[in-house]
């Protein structure tokens, strides 16, 4: 057997030498057998032992790489010739400590991020990869990346745990790259530096709370407005758009609709962009995005809806007749060439005798009496409308529906709406149902509310009064 084996170790070698015992014949090869015992840095060894395998021939010594810094290791030295192999002999060596390793996942942190403030995150280390005593992190910011300059802003982090920063005090709309490494104690050489770059203040706002779309003229068109801080120097704006709901088919979800893209540019604050060729009567998602100095802000995203237009012509008429009767049928029209709220359908029927005159009908049922339009709220705080109301009390036809809209008079604030009275379908009930609760409208504002009557044949007239909702608690 091998009488002793010794080891000297550095931060990723190991030497192992040993003698052969006087009783031991002439072995032809070596085998030395090692695997991680233990990250010093960790309080319990390795669950998983990974071991590896060197064979030699040499008779006194082998140095081996490859390993990690401040770990222990288990080394075993087995002697073989062709009677069989040796008894092993076992040995423990400890490498010393070394730099600590690349801190990984650097970026910014958007909900911490302002036209003055910058707010980074990382993965923090650990026991197995901070490779000896930890000491602290090193974070340093350079203004537009410059680092050949002093640093903007430094900090230093003495617990090994830490996963995020934040730089305040910062100029607006400017660029900042973050480094940020890692040093140990008793190590001369600190952990390699990791980059993140971040840009403060193209936060984009309007003159109230965030960007704006409304819809625009007659045609199924937006505009949409927004404004960034006096002092930023924006490159241009990234705005792309998405259908996401057609108001008329609420049961039909919009599945992959493509996504348009344009760059606006601007030498003012305040902007605004057209968007053209939309459909009617439908709900987009815009995304506008500041670039600077070729890195992009956070994204402002705001819904804006299109007015409703004419519905499709009807396709596919036909009729059936006897000697005094005419029977039409026809393709009901799809959710998507509604462009609106379904009213009613109107025909004209054209008699050539006679000199020639039209006949033309509504088939509709009468007008209900809103009787009651008085606030509420709920439990949770949010307030509401309930409108009751008497059907009709005349012919021709009484409803088997009844349809609750609303739109908006004046907002809270005496905020002025008049422009952008978007109507909004509440619900429908049935011809038995008087009363209705709209939920979740705007306190404090003031709306007009109608509920019309529907039949197979169609919708009638509506009938609407106004009023104003309470304060949210």
């Amino acid at each position: 057997m091998l009488p002793s084996t010794r080891v000297r170790a550095s931060t990723t070698q190991i030497e192992v030498s040993w003698a052969l015992s006087s009783s031991l014949c002439s072995p032809e090869y070596y085998i030395i057998r090692y695997s991680l015992y233990q990250k010093l840095a960790c309080s319990s060894p390795e669950t998983n032992q990974t071991e590896f395998e060197v064979n030699t021939t040499s008779t006194q010594h082998i140095n081996l790489a490859g390993f990690e810094p401040n770990s222990r290791y288990n080394i075993s030295v087995t002697a073989v010739n062709g009677a069989g192999q040796s008894e092993p002999t076992i040995g423990y060596s400890d490498t010393s400590q070394g730099p600590p390793s690349n801190i990984t996942n650097v970026r910014v942190n958007p909900e911490r991020t302002s036209p003055t403030r910058l707010g980074f995150t990382w993965q923090p280390l650990n026991c197995s990869n901070v490779n000896g005593v930890f000491w602290y992190y090193f974070a340093r910011i350079y203004k537009d990346g410059d680092r050949k300059k002093l640093p903007a802003k430094k900090t230093y982090l003495d617990n090994i745990s830490d996963s995020s920063i934040e730089f305040n005090g910062l100029e607006a709309c400017t660029m900042y790259e973050l480094n940020i490494n890692a040093v140990n104690s008793v190590v001369l050489t600190p952990g390699n530096v990791s980059h993140a770059i971040g840009v403060t203040g193209v936060t984009l706002l309007n003159k109230v709370t965030s960007a704006s779309a409304y819809a625009t003229e007659d045609q199924p068109s937006l505009t949409v407005q927004w404004s960034v801080p006096s002092q930023c120097n924006v490159d241009y704006y990234r705005v792309s758009y998405q259908l996401i709901s057609r108001k008329a088919c609420q049961d039909v979800p919009v599945i992959d609709a493509p996504v348009y893209e344009l760059n606006v540019t601007s030498d003012f604050t305040d902007v605004s962009k057209y968007l053209s060729n939309l459909e009617y009567y439908a709900t987009y998602n815009i995304s506008i995005i500041a670039v600077i100095m070729r890195e992009e802000s956070l994204p402002m995203n705001v819904n804006g809806d299109t007015r409703d237009g004419d519905p499709s012509a009807i396709e596919s008429v036909s009729y059936t007749s006897t000697a005094h009767s005419l029977r039409f049928v026809w393709v009901e029209p799809s959710c998507e060439s509604l462009h609106g709220v379904f009213d009613r359908y109107e025909y004209d029927l054209y008699d050539p005798t006679n000199g020639g005159r039209y006949v033309q009908k509504k088939l509709s049922p009468g007008m209900p009496d809103i009787t009651e339009l008085t606030p509420h709220q709920e439990d949770s705080g949010t307030t509401g409308l309930i409108v009751s109301w008497q059907p009709p009390s005349s012919p021709p036809c009484q409803p088997t529906h009844y349809e609750i809209k609303y739109y908006v008079l004046q907002g809270d604030m005496c905020e002025d709406n008049s422009m952008d009275r978007i109507m909004t379908s509440a619900g429908t009930v049935n011809g038995s149902t008087f009363t209705f609760n709209i939920l979740e409208l705007r306190p404090n504002s003031e709306y007009r509310v109608f509920v019309r009557g529907r039949t197979s044949s169609g919708y009638g007239d509506s009938d609407s009064r106004a009023a104003t909702t309470g304060y949210s608690c």
